[in-house]
């Protein structure tokens, strides 16, 4: 019955984003399609049965994972009220019961064993936890991040938790410049154990580096079997063959005519190799590589809401929005900057 009742909300919602939030010039994402509704029953999928002991747990999770859909890209308070309204009311209407979206939170980390599950613990104590990993994470890094943690960054970082831990799961992160975006990139890939995959652009970076780096990066996945997430803003984009490989990325998890006939020969034989292939039946190393693309690559953009480069990407190279999960950073709140402060 519950599940039926997610199908009809889940649905109502869609239709109801689709009608009543319409894409105009500041709002070019605000195009709504089924792949939202696909990654709300991808994200429920993360979660493990036995983590779903009650009709309140469900409601819960289906709760977070259509906010993290729908509700973590609109860029206005009006819109983001208008969505909290319309999901309270509709869990009244659907499953009996009262919610408040704000004090839902799923995660990977809340308690460091890596499962996507329901945070039971108190805000400060998962602030305590993230600012922990934190520390850890500078510890460890060369680039240690020197940033200041609080509810909302915790947030933000539980909505990248979700995106990477799910297959083939992307993220477009959009806000203003020095919003801790690619910040929480990085401590995001740390806290969920994968490699972090960047480009170094030079005043010559052309088209043939890009593609060395992007060899790189195909390597880093499937022959070296590593998780991997690569973090791109868009002032590193200097020319449209860029996106037009990463829309492609994003839709197929390949980049066509990437690797030279020989490139390819010598992939397949370091695969073979590693894995001990002899016979066909043992399995084609080409598609172990690809489907290792697929499984390990995760692809994290970073861009501004401000000029040409977010809305011109958004027309021309649509998939750089159905493809991904949206999450745009709201300006920072009172107490977060109150938090940032006490820091200083």
């Amino acid at each position: 019955e519950q599940i039926s009742s997610m199908i009809s909300i889940s649905l109502e919602i869609f239709e109801d984003c689709t009608k009543n939030l319409l894409p105009i010039p500041s709002k070019l994402h605000y195009i709504f399609s089924l792949r939202n509704i696909v990654r709300v029953l991808k994200g429920m999928m993360l979660v493990e049965p036995k983590e779903i002991k009650s009709g309140e747990n469900f409601v819960h999770l289906w709760a977070n994972e259509i906010s993290r859909e729908f509700y973590d890209r609109f860029n206005s308070d009006e819109d983001r009220k208008w969505f909290s309204n319309q999901l309270e009311r509709s869990c009244e209407t659907y499953f009996h019961k009262k919610i408040e979206r704000q004090n839902l939170f799923f995660n990977s980390f809340s308690d460091r064993n890596s499962g996507y599950k329901e945070v039971n613990i108190s805000s400060e104590d998962l602030l305590k936890i993230s600012q922990d990993l934190l520390e850890e994470h500078n510890r460890e890094a060369q680039k240690p991040l020197d940033i200041v943690l609080f509810n909302e960054a915790v947030d933000h970082l539980s909505a990248l938790s979700r995106t990477l831990s799910m297959k083939r799961g992307h993220a477009l992160l959009v806000g203003v410049k020095s919003s801790g975006r690619k910040s929480l990139a990085r401590l995001s890939l740390y806290m969920n154990q994968m490699d972090l995959f960047e480009i170094k652009i030079t005043r010559t970076y052309n088209l043939s580096e890009w593609r060395e780096d992007m060899k790189n990066l195909m390597k880093q996945c499937g022959q070296n079997d590593l998780p991997t997430g690569f973090v791109i803003s868009d002032v590193q984009i200097v020319g449209n063959y860029q996106l037009e490989d990463i829309s492609n990325l994003l839709i197929n998890g390949e980049i066509p005519n990437l690797f030279e006939n020989d490139e390819k020969e010598q992939i397949k034989a370091d695969i073979a190799q590693a894995e001990m292939i002899t016979t066909t039946n043992d399995g084609d190393p080409w598609m172990i590589f690809q489907d290792r693309i697929k499984r390990h690559l995760h692809i994290i953009l970073v861009f501004s809401p401000f000029g040409t480069a977010f809305k011109e990407s958004m027309l021309t190279f649509p998939a750089l929005r159905t493809e991904t999960t949206i999450d745009w950073y709201m300006p920072w709140s009172d107490d977060a900057l109150e938090n940032v402060g006490k820091a200083l």
